[in-house]
């Protein structure tokens, strides 16, 4: 924990690689000093049909998940320097959310193989 998830329109690919969005998101939570390096983990789900409103405008939503017990002001400071990472890469033409949860530890399941 915690789990990364990147949501974002298709065709960002030509402003930005997924791997630099998927780079600058492990860095950005790595420099937060709230996780172990091992525990981070960040997945990007592409988008092609979406709609922002009633119109098609590119999206970058991001959703940080971790265990319970952070102080809401670790939270935001973790969402501030997200946003403030992928705004370097993504510029600013677009709308970018970042949300940070809490995960019930006590009805989490977890299977590593």
């Amino acid at each position: 924990m915690p789990n990364i998830v990147a949501e974002y329109s298709q065709g960002l690919e030509d402003v930005f690689a997924p791997s630099e969005l998927l780079t600058c998101l492990y860095g950005a939570v790595m420099e937060s000093g709230l996780f172990a390096q091992k525990a981070i983990k960040v997945r990007l789900l592409p988008y092609e049909h979406y709609s922002v409103g009633a119109e098609k405008l590119p999206f970058i939503h991001i959703t940080v998940s971790m265990m319970s017990g952070r102080s809401t002001g670790q939270k935001r400071s973790l969402t501030t320097k997200v946003l403030e990472q992928v705004r370097e890469i993504a510029g600013e033409q677009l709308s970018i959310t970042v949300d940070a949860r809490d995960v019930d530890s006590e009805v989490y399941a977890k299977h590593s193989g």
